[in-house]
């Protein structure tokens, strides 16, 4: 009965030892591939057992590579005044961390909380209560960029902020 045992154990570790298996090389050329979908297909032909021809791998990658780096079209981009603290919208890199703006007029609701508009058409919303921040004329203001998506507006002339979000 043991060496029964013995010769059944041995014949089913014997059978994935003769299963074709996958070269490092084969792997490289499925991971060189640029394109994803191909990648992918590479990568399911190897786990079904298929061999990967490496010369129409490369060819494929080739071929890919060369389609995607045709003319890119130019989409005409928004001024950055157009787009300022709307960017948790739409992510995009180098964004000023500070603009100057001027106000045109502000208001303040039932509750306390100033609604600002500016000369560029932007309004803005006093996001906090407790502030002491004072309005003048002929004082320059500028919105500057916090954390987590959080906005300021300011006054250059003094050491006081007012946490504001665009509403408009």
């Amino acid at each position: 009965m043991k060496v029964l045992s013995g010769m059944a154990l041995l014949a089913l570790m014997s059978v994935p030892a003769a299963a074709q298996s996958v070269s490092q090389q084969q792997l490289a050329t499925c991971a060189g591939i640029q394109n994803a979908l191909q990648r992918l297909v590479c990568y399911d032909k190897l786990a079904q057992g298929e061999g990967v021809d490496v010369a129409a791998a490369v060819s494929t990658n080739n071929n890919s590579s060369s389609n995607t780096n045709g003319p890119a079209q130019a989409q005409p981009q928004p001024s950055y005044e157009e787009e300022f603290g709307k960017e948790h919208r739409d992510y995009a890199k180098n964004r000023p961390d500070r603009l100057n703006v001027d106000i045109s007029s502000y208001k303040q609701d039932p509750y306390g909380k100033w609604t600002i508009t500016l000369s560029n058409g932007q309004v803005w919303k006093q996001s906090e209560t407790s502030s002491n921040f004072s309005f003048d004329e002929g004082a320059s203001y500028f919105i500057e960029r916090g954390v987590l998506n959080s906005f300021f507006l300011g006054r250059t002339d003094l050491n006081t902020r007012l946490r504001v979000r665009r509403i408009d």
